[in-house]
């Protein structure tokens, strides 16, 4: 069975999380080269930079769940639900942030090798505005001239040109 993933345009801070059904032989040139993954996704291209291949074994001893909530910046209790099935997995995962999408809408048509395990958002700290310091921001501005602006004379600019042209051609014939 085919499924499909629908990635919003500009989706930012999601991690898709997925288990790669493949043998090692299968499995080596996506380790090598990330970018071809966007043809496991059903894409022509996609950012390598934010695609992880990786065998669970170098995750011994610190785990899926960590890596994902440490590494990724996913909350604990957004991984709760699926903490016994991350900790299951064996073999090799494959994980996509939304910045692969380069901020594009897409359609993922996933290859059947491919199992989404979860779709997970990145815990981002909420923006703060802090009040500008007294000494910076208050105050009265002045000196400044309210007046009229002066046109500007193209006179000087002209006879400046016309004299370059005038050297430019003297050297040129000197040269020659």
């Amino acid at each position: 069975m085919t499924r499909t993933l629908h990635i919003k345009q500009n989706e930012a801070g999601a991690v898709r999380v997925f288990a790669l059904s493949m043998d090692a032989a299968e499995v080596q040139p996506y380790l090598e080269n990330n970018a071809l993954v966007a043809g496991l996704l059903g894409l022509d291209l996609i950012d390598p930079q934010y695609i992880e291949v990786f065998p669970i074994s170098d995750l011994e001893g610190f785990g899926l769940v960590s890596y994902l909530s440490e590494g990724q910046g996913i909350p604990e209790d957004m991984l709760a639900p699926d903490r016994a099935r991350l900790a299951a997995l064996d073999g090799h995962v494959l994980i996509v942030m939304s910045a692969a999408f380069a901020g594009r809408a897409h359609d993922l048509t996933l290859d059947p090798r491919l199992t989404l395990i979860g779709e997970y958002t990145e815990e981002t700290p909420p923006v703060v505005f802090d009040t500008l310091p007294k000494e910076s921001s208050a105050g009265v501005l002045t000196g400044v001239d309210t007046g009229p602006v002066a046109q500007r004379r193209k006179f000087p600019t002209i006879i400046a040109l016309i004299l370059l042209a005038v050297l430019i051609a003297l050297a040129l014939w000197l040269a020659a």
